[in-house]
C-alpha cells in the first residue's frame, strides 16, 4: 500500500472497527505468508496454503481500499 493509503488507514482505523479488524487480519496474513516464504522447503499443502493466504490478503486489501474510498467520498 502506498503512503497516502497507509495514512488514511491510520486516521480511520481508530474510528471504524471494520477497518481496524481488516488491518489486523491483513497483518496476520502477512506474518503467516512471511513465515512460509522463509522456509527452505514447502510441503504441497503449505504451497496451497501460501497461495490461499496471498489471495485472502489481496481480498482484504481490496476491501480496506474500498472502505477508504467510501469514507473519502
Amino acid at each position: 500500500m502506498d503512503t497516502t493509503t497507509l495514512e488514511q488507514i491510520a486516521a480511520l482505523q481508530r474510528s471504524d472497527p471494520r477497518i481496524e479488524s481488516l488491518v489486523e487480519r491483513h497483518t496476520s496474513l502477512e506474518e503467516r505468508i512471511q513465515m512460509l516464504l522463509h522456509r527452505d522447503h514447502l510441503t504441497p499443502s503449505e504451497t496451497i496454503e501460501l497461495a490461499r493466504l496471498k489471495k485472502e490478503k489481496l481480498s482484504v486489501k481490496d476491501e480496506i481500499e474500498s472502505l477508504l474510498h467510501v469514507k473519502s467520498a
